[in-house]
């Protein structure tokens, strides 16, 4: 006899084939503004992700986290692009890879050979010229330099964030996506709290069951990646277009705890 699936995992596998439906059919309005581009590589992105997690075995659960935690970060600052001057901020987003190219070289010089180095180095530095009206400024002392971040001067996921709870009354829920994702950081970082969530150190040493509930990622996960087809699907007018699936799923969504 077939076992039943896990709610958890059903629920994630239907948001999984709605996002693969939207990716259809978004492909070529997503493509005529360039808020709907980031936002379609967002939804590409989650929808990997969230995929990735459907496939990870039950005892893998906390590290599973560390996927979570990307999609927490494609969804806040999806979400803080959306919030206001929609296309500048997605202008930013998109053009801000030569820098963010150029600064990974500077810290890795010996991967390439002399002469590829300062021909790639050359090419992206021309790219980079390109955007000096976006990311050039000058700092207190009037030195000239280039934007850490793409979001200048926001530069952190948390700072964001923080935009995001000023812009309307904080509630109970704001603090809770926000208290997982700060949780979920000590596991993509190796801290120590990880290695003590991850053995029991009282006698001989063993794997302790991290999480009391192994389906917390995959719940996580559905609901941000049905979080993202709907900010897409909303800024596209296609939300129609999903329904009733849609609605099933967000009637389940708001139904969680």
């Amino acid at each position: 006899m077939k076992s039943k699936e896990p709610q958890p995992l059903k629920l994630l596998r239907r948001s999984i084939r709605l996002a693969r439906k939207l990716e259809k059919i978004a492909s070529q309005p997503a493509s005529t503004r360039l808020v709907t581009k980031v936002g379609y590589g967002f939804l590409v992105r989650s929808r990997r992700l969230a995929s990735a997690i459907e496939a990870v075995p039950s005892e893998c659960s906390y590290e599973a986290l560390i996927l979570v935690r990307t999609m927490f970060e494609i969804f806040f600052d999806y979400k803080w692009i959306r919030l206001t001057r929609a296309h500048s901020r997605a202008v930013r987003f998109l053009r801000y890879e030569p820098i963010d190219k150029l600064k990974a070289l500077q810290t890795m010089p010996t991967v390439f050979t002399p002469p590829n180095l300062q021909r790639i180095t050359k090419r992206l530095k021309a790219e980079r010229s390109k955007t000096r009206h976006l990311f050039r400024f000058r700092d207190k002392n009037l030195k000239l330099r280039w934007a850490s971040s793409w979001a200048h001067p926001v530069n952190t996921v948390a700072s964001r964030v923080g935009q995001l709870r000023l812009s309307a009354p904080t509630t109970p829920e704001d603090n809770y996506w926000y208290g997982l994702y700060r949780w979920m950081s000590w596991v993509v970082h190796a801290s120590p709290q990880s290695v003590e969530a991850t053995i029991i150190a009282t006698g001989a040493l063993k794997p302790r069951r991290v999480l009391p509930d192994p389906n917390l990622p995959r719940i996580l996960s559905w609901v941000v990646l049905l979080t993202i087809v709907d900010f897409l699907s909303s800024d596209l007018k296609l939300t129609k277009t999903l329904e009733p699936e849609r609605s099933r799923l967000i009637k389940r969504m708001k139904a969680k705890p």
